[in-house]
């Protein structure tokens, strides 16, 4: 058995979570999932002001399994938090080969960032509208400039996150190849 100890968050208590016989359990929690069982699996690892995110999502035919933390630098938490998922990681590709896990965070996480970047292209436009038509009293260059420039960003953002897109899929060693080499 191979255990791992970490706080998930800046705040609250640490976490225990075990590798045994193929199972996958937190110390304390609810249930293990049997690794062999999976079905699905999710990773997703993204900054948002200082704050890192990363989590790995496992689901079977009895519910979902979620290893997930937050940091806001590298330190020993995370540190364990990847050493943790990349042995779960590695004993998928042996436990459930023909799995393969989804990098972009799943589906509510793409609908989500697409509608909140299609807002803000949205916003985009009407700044660069209203500093075309003379809405502004000051400074209509401005407000075409940053109101366009918003829009681009923003829509391509949009564009990557949009529903009808594919997602991308990795084996897990593969997966965990990459996190051990930009962990």
């Amino acid at each position: 058995m191979r255990e791992f100890t970490f706080r998930p968050a800046l705040v609250g208590a640490d976490q225990t979570w075990a590798l045994k016989d193929g199972y996958l359990m937190r110390k304390g929690g609810d249930r293990a999932i049997k690794l062999s069982e999976v079905t699905r699996a999710n990773w997703n690892d993204m900054t948002l002001r200082g704050v890192r995110s990363t989590w790995l999502q496992l689901r079977d035919a009895k519910g979902v399994v979620k290893v997930e933390g937050s940091d806001s630098g590298g330190d020993a938490n995370r540190a364990t938090l990847l050493q943790l998922i990349d042995s779960v990681l590695l004993e998928l590709e042996t436990d459930a080969p023909d799995l393969e896990v989804r990098v972009d965070g799943g589906d509510a996480f793409r609908r989500a960032m697409f509608i909140i970047l299609a807002l803000g292209a949205l916003g985009g436009l009407f700044f660069f509208y209203a500093g075309a038509t003379g809405m502004v009293k000051r400074g209509d260059v401005w407000a075409m400039l940053g109101g366009g420039l918003g829009a681009v960003f923003a829509g391509y953002l949009a564009w990557t996150y949009a529903p009808w897109q594919s997602a991308v899929f990795m084996k897990p060693g593969e997966l965990a190849h990459l996190i051990r080499a930009n962990g």
